[in-house]
């Protein structure tokens, strides 16, 4: 869903922008050749994080364009999961005693400033990804493939904590 409008800040007319992605995943199941079916919906664990499947997912931004400035804020939204929709049974034989795993929001933000000059367009533009410094879930596994235990499910959560870039795009 998106949405632009007309939008007026501190007495200067600009263009707001929203929109809105967002994904439900009922089921994600396999049926073995013994007619078992294994519905995975939801695992965000697992051995070796082959399941990166929570059920909800979404993505909202903000966008504010005046003249040469762009203002652009976004959340992003992990949703609640399970270590693993078996709960170890016919996998790694244990019971967990706490198989959830809780949601996230990640907050991201890049301003810029683009103007021309002779003839070359130039961008300086900041930016700040997961400003709260949001840790990742501790999800524990050990993965045969590669001989080493992970702490967390790196394909799905921020790992690398709240970090900056600033720069120069130039186009000639």
């Amino acid at each position: 869903v998106g949405y632009t409008t007309p939008f007026e800040l501190m007495g200067r007319g600009g263009r707001l922008s929203a929109r809105v992605f967002a994904s439900y995943l009922d089921e994600n199941s396999t049926t073995s050749s013994a007619g078992i079916k294994t519905d995975r919906a939801g695992q965000v664990g697992g051995a070796p994080f082959a399941f990166s499947l929570p059920k909800r997912k979404a993505t909202a931004n903000l966008s504010y364009y005046r003249g040469p400035f762009t203002g652009f804020l976004q959340l992003r939204y992990i949703g609640r999961g399970v270590y693993d929709t078996q709960n170890g049974i016919g996998t790694n034989n244990w019971i967990l005693a706490d198989n959830s795993i809780g949601s996230i929001a990640y907050l991201d933000t890049r301003l810029a400033w683009k103007m021309d000059l002779s003839g070359t367009s130039v961008e300086l533009y900041a930016s700040g990804t997961n400003l709260m410094d949001r840790d990742p879930p501790i999800i524990p596994v050990y993965s045969a493939a590669v001989a080493a235990p992970a702490q967390f499910n790196a394909g799905l959560y921020d790992v690398l904590g709240r970090r900056y870039a600033f720069g120069v795009n130039v186009r000639f």
